[in-house]
């Protein structure tokens, strides 16, 4: 981790409130089956730890939060229009350990 002191004059106290998205990993009930995921994006939220508790209250063991941040981006056409990245903030996901396999067949 890299921590550094930044210029006061880059904050603005005109923050816009966050969009979250959550990830609520299931894990399947058989390991051979894929795990189930449910997306939420939440609003209105009061920070990043009120999410996290959601999250948490929730019932699964694994799960991921984000906040969204918007870019403009300018086409080649010179019509602006906004791209949301996710950024991820907390949690984890459920199937990060699993591995899968691949068999191709072919005809003979």
């Amino acid at each position: 981790m890299r921590i550094e002191p930044t210029p006061d004059s880059e904050f603005s106290t005109e923050l816009m409130p966050p969009r979250f998205r959550v990830l609520l990993w299931g894990q399947p009930q058989n390991e051979r089956f894929a795990w189930s995921l449910d997306e939420y994006d939440v609003y209105e939220a009061h920070d990043v730890l009120e999410v996290i508790e959601w999250a948490k209250a929730q019932g699964t063991s694994h799960f991921e939060v984000a906040v969204a941040s918007e870019e403009a981006i300018s086409e080649m056409d010179e019509r602006d229009r906004r791209q949301v990245r996710f950024i991820k903030v907390a949690g984890d996901r459920g199937d990060q350990d699993t591995t899968s396999l691949v068999v191709t067949f072919h005809d003979s």
